[in-house]
């Protein structure tokens, strides 16, 4: 899976640079955060409006609508976080 490298004391394809690893560990906790704030974001959506519009589904039931909106939730953070990039370039080619 891993190649060996000899140049630099590599050894199994690590990171070279401190500042390598700095970076996988601050996409690491970023991608933690994220993941941390969907899956609330879809716990308290399930429970605060499925649960009780469907009082009487089945845990596999809101299993699967949990899973959904996690899936929702993050189309579009996804989409906010895009569009958010072209209101900043409209904000900055803006005369005012």
């Amino acid at each position: 899976m891993f190649q060996r490298l000899s140049c630099k004391g590599e050894v199994l394809g690590c990171p070279v640079s401190p500042g390598e690893v700095f970076l996988a560990a601050m996409c690491a906790a970023a991608m933690s955060s994220l993941d941390s704030t969907l899956n609330a974001l879809s716990l308290t959506t399930t429970i605060d409006f499925y649960g009780r519009l469907r009082s009487h589904s089945s845990d596999q039931h809101r299993l699967v609508f949990a899973k959904i909106g996690n899936v929702l939730f993050g189309i579009a953070g996804t989409v906010i976080a895009l569009s958010m990039t072209r209101v900043e370039e409209a904000e900055k080619n803006a005369e005012f």
